[in-house]
């Protein structure tokens, strides 16, 4: 086999295990009967939601509206908002559903499934009709903490402190439980503390999901002030020991669903001993700080799905799902138009004497 030939060849197992390893935004999706294929993309901790479509029959010269439901019936939509993100060329679109919108938020709130519906404006055609979706957040996107005067707050995404509004749970849930639960398995904290060091997320470390949170038991409430609801762990209440502990969270009023999340809570460390005691470690962060999920700093910092603490700061969560920038569409097509080449070329040569 001459030498360009073995080339070839490499070159072309070598595209293929490019295209069927790369891992590519990793969004919920599902599909329609008619072929519409939907993703749900969960962006920080304030409760909103993007649905994004592929697939979807539009016209450009339409206008369309979106409207979502808390049942398969139409009635059920309060209101219709404009569908502005779409194109024809693509067959795409783009919703959000925004906790600011008191229509959406209502359905947010009180329910984990919905049914979405786009129609054109002018006809009333409906081109997604009574789509049902899941509404269910990601647990560490559930949820964030907000540290005042040592005490610590289960908030609902990015608020401002000198405003007081950044009071209340994700969706102005006021009634909060918490669990702490500290972390032995010594593998689990190797992970956990390269992921950190990496800067990388640490979601994959763990795998929580909403049903291994509902199953927990031992659940302590959250107590209230004038301000913040019933919202906060009392100082008294935190860890006393150094170690790795998961910070569960449970949030129910009684007209609202039932709402999980999680925080890491590195409690006292920079860096958790593998042993998962406080026996060789590398240095305590900050001795006024009892935890964190980023090494107990107590400042906020965004390190690929790393969220710190907020300290008297806006905190900023990275996205669950890495946004589309369309980079890596690029890189995904470069990688197939060579591979094609690459089959085409030795195609073409097949017949080269092997030496």
């Amino acid at each position: 086999m001459t030498k360009s030939k073995k080339m070839m060849i490499l070159g072309i197992v070598f595209t293929f295990m490019l295209l069927f390893t790369s891992k590519v935004n990793a969004a919920e999706t599902f599909s329609t009967n008619d072929g519409i294929v939907a993703s749900k993309i969960v962006e920080g901790t304030n409760g909103n939601i993007e649905f994004s479509f592929s697939n979807i029959p539009l016209k450009a010269q339409s206008t369309y509206e979106w409207g979502i439901g808390k049942t398969n019936s139409k009635e059920e939509v309060t209101k219709w908002n404009g569908l502005n993100d779409f194109s024809e060329t693509n067959k795409t679109a783009k919703l959000n559903l925004l906790t600011s919108e008191k229509e959406v938020l209502s359905v947010l709130r009180t329910t984990d499934e919905a049914y979405l519906y786009i129609k054109d404006s002018k006809d009333g055609t409906f081109i997604v009709d009574a789509l049902k979706v899941d509404l269910t957040l990601p647990p560490y996107h559930a949820c964030d903490l907000y540290e005042w005067l040592g005490d610590y707050y289960f908030i609902g995404g990015t608020r401002n402190s000198n405003t007081l509004q950044w009071s209340w749970a994700v969706y102005n849930i006021s009634n909060v439980a918490y669990k702490f639960e500290k972390v032995t398995d010594k593998n689990i904290i190797q992970k956990y503390n390269q992921a950190i060091e990496n800067k990388t997320s640490i979601e994959e470390v763990f795998s929580i999901n909403t049903n291994n949170i509902a199953t927990l038991t031992g659940w302590e409430n959250c107590v209230g002030d004038g301000y913040i609801g019933h919202t906060k762990i009392p100082k008294e209440r935190l860890p006393k020991d150094d170690g790795l502990y998961i910070l569960y969270m449970k949030a129910k009023d009684s007209d609202s669903k039932t709402v999980y999340g999680y925080r890491t809570w590195p409690s006292g460390l920079k860096k958790v001993p593998e042993g998962g005691n406080n026996n060789n470690t590398t240095g305590s962060q900050n001795n006024e700080s009892t935890g964190g999920t980023q090494g107990g700093q107590g400042t906020t910092t965004t390190n690929k799905g790393n969220t710190g603490i907020t300290k008297n700061t806006d905190t900023t969560t990275a996205k669950q799902i890495l946004p589309n920038t369309g980079v890596t569409k690029i890189i995904i097509l470069v990688v197939a138009v060579l591979g094609i080449a690459g089959i085409v070329g030795y195609i073409k040569y097949k017949n080269i004497p092997i030496k």
